[in-house]
């Protein structure tokens, strides 16, 4: 499939990924962009908040890139440089997991995570139900 054509949103968040590693995970409710500075703030709350007592497990992976041409340049010489990268996010997609910290810690840290993110998020634990 080219990488400029979407797929249709049919995952639906009763067909969520397994996660294998950690207790905590974070899971997309929604479809979106989320682009590497996202990413980087996310893991900077992570590693400040946890401090170093439990390990995480980023799921996410930019892959494509979001280029622009300079502001006053005439048409044509090419595709601009590349702006950003990204990372297209469909609903039920694994975001994180975290594992080997206190469950109060952990669930505190995921609140600040949800802040950090361009789209709704849930988390959910390895032991109960779904946790918003």
């Amino acid at each position: 499939m080219k990488q400029h054509s979407r797929k249709d949103d049919t995952k639906t968040l009763q067909n969520l990924d397994n996660f294998n590693y950690g207790y905590f995970a974070m899971y997309a409710e929604e479809s979106g962009k989320i682009c590497a500075k996202q990413i980087e703030a996310i893991r900077l709350v992570l590693r400040r908040s946890l401090k170093r007592q439990a390990k995480i497990w980023i799921k996410l992976y930019v892959h494509s890139s979001f280029t622009k041409k300079p502001n006053d340049t005439r048409l044509g010489k090419g595709k601009g440089n590349v702006k950003y990268w990204n990372s297209i996010v469909q609903p039920g997609k694994l975001l994180l997991e975290i594992k080997g910290c206190n469950p109060d810690i952990a669930m505190q840290t995921l609140d600040k995570v949800k802040h950090k993110l361009s789209i709704k998020a849930m988390v959910r634990s390895k032991y109960s139900r779904w946790i918003l």
